[in-house]
């Protein structure tokens, strides 16, 4: 089993001056003005150490003893401070994109949100405020932006519509509306839905006048340098609940932006306040906040995919893990590593 140290660019130069020599560390990443361009930004980047040997072997004990339950893409990263470990099981590449299910909530919930803190959407508006042809019905045109985050809608849970890749973003959500116009005033059940997070995807669209992808990319991916991470590369319609891929990598970096309430080397990303309403009990849900699982009774938030993907942050011990893997019954052997992890 091969330990590899987190995969960042790092670029040193020396600048030797009569009072002596002074290092710099850069960071490559697309001008914030201009995703398109090559613009190199300076970062300060903290090199990390491996946990003391201790950790370490209760940690590769562990996993390899469990590696069966979790299948052969098992990849695992954890971090705490200055310290981190990572485990890839037959030498995964930390680099490759898999499927990570409802794991894609977060990133949403993380997009919208930098949206929040730029003032072009407002959780606590009505979604119809942005898609105003949606004014006509009566169950949706009610639906805020934060109910839609926090599962409490009557939205349907999936649709045909998430995926079909020849529909626009917009025709898809018209589509869902269309098949369940919800007319009527009567009550409906609340309930996790990932077909929610098409509408709150499409009113991003409305306010930014760019694509879903664009919007991320520029927004997220960019900033907290997640190169291998995407909803839908082939059409306009990314399944913004449950179709994006990611890399162990990619997503271990957006777990350190929020960990460190959102910064990333140096660069805001979300705002404080931001990720407070993030990893918030919201009003009307047992446990969960805006695109991610809450338990307050280990301050830990978490995101979690069908696939078998776990990524969580506890405020504690100011750690954070992620497990990459395509084995959708790994859930329970993951809770274990989640407590071991939490007792470090």
């Amino acid at each position: 089993m091969k330990k590899k140290t987190k995969n960042r660019i790092l670029i040193g130069s020396a600048i030797v001056g009569l009072g002596g020599a002074i290092a710099y560390l850069l960071w490559n990443q697309k001008d914030k003005t201009n995703p398109s361009t090559n613009a190199t930004a300076k970062k300060t980047i903290v090199p990390k150490q491996p946990f003391s040997a201790d950790i370490v072997q209760k940690f590769d004990d562990f996993l390899n003893t469990h590696s069966q339950d979790y299948g052969d893409t098992l990849m695992v990263y954890v971090s705490k401070g200055d310290r981190e470990y990572q485990y890839l099981k037959n030498d995964n590449d930390p680099d490759t994109a898999i499927g990570i299910a409802s794991g894609s909530k977060l990133l949403t919930a993380v997009t919208i949100l930098s949206l929040v803190d730029a003032d072009l959407l407002d959780l606590d508006e009505k979604l119809s405020k942005y898609l105003t042809w949606l004014q006509g019905y009566p169950v949706y045109q009610d639906v805020t932006l934060r109910q839609i985050l926090a599962h409490q809608t009557p939205i349907v849970a999936d649709s045909v519509w998430d995926s079909t890749q020849s529909l626009t973003l917009e025709q898809a959500v018209r589509k869902i509306v269309e098949e369940n116009p919800f007319n009527s005033v009567m009550a409906y059940p609340l309930h996790y839905s990932s077909s929610s997070y098409k509408f709150i995807a499409h009113a991003a669209e409305i306010v930014t006048g760019q694509k879903w992808e664009a919007i991320f990319k520029e927004r997220i991916a960019n900033k907290c340098d997640m190169k291998n991470t995407f909803f839908d590369r082939f059409s306009d319609n990314p399944d913004t609940g449950k179709g994006a891929q990611s890399s162990l990598n990619d997503f271990a970096h957006l777990m350190e932006m929020i960990r460190d309430n959102g910064q990333y080397l140096g660069e805001t990303v979300l705002s404080a306040d931001s990720v407070k309403e993030l990893e918030k009990l919201q009003a009307g849900s047992a446990q969960y906040g805006l695109g991610t699982w809450v338990y307050l009774e280990f301050k830990e938030t978490m995101s979690t995919g069908a696939f078998g993907m776990r990524a969580w942050i506890n405020r504690n011990n100011n750690a954070y893990a992620v497990i990459m893997t395509m084995k959708n019954d790994s859930g329970a052997i993951s809770d274990e590593f989640r407590a071991l992890v939490r007792s470090i």
